[in-house]
């Protein structure tokens, strides 16, 4: 399969961000239509209550939220609940 690659590059976040997440980035990137916010640590996105109605305003097709792994080598998708983490809360 041969996917088209989106670069991405620094940016300013936009307006309203922050205040949206409830969390300052430790950097934001940005292609034509989407976002990449990077947390300090994984702990940090899994805490985030983002306030969806302050994002819906951000003018983006998709907000992407991550943290840097610590071995370069290795990473982890949390692209499900840690249903494990949540019940005991």
């Amino acid at each position: 399969m041969d996917f088209p690659a989106i670069a991405a590059h620094n940016i300013t976040p936009p307006a309203g961000l922050e205040d949206a997440l409830g969390v300052r980035p430790q950097e934001t990137l940005g292609s034509a239509e989407d976002l990449l916010v990077v947390l300090d640590t994984d702990f940090t996105v899994r805490e985030v209550q983002p306030d969806f109605p302050a994002l819906a305003r951000i003018e983006c097709r998709s907000i992407i939220i991550t943290a840097r792994g610590e071995l370069a080598t290795s990473y982890h998708a949390s692209s499900l609940p840690d249903w494990e983490y949540w019940r005991t809360r």
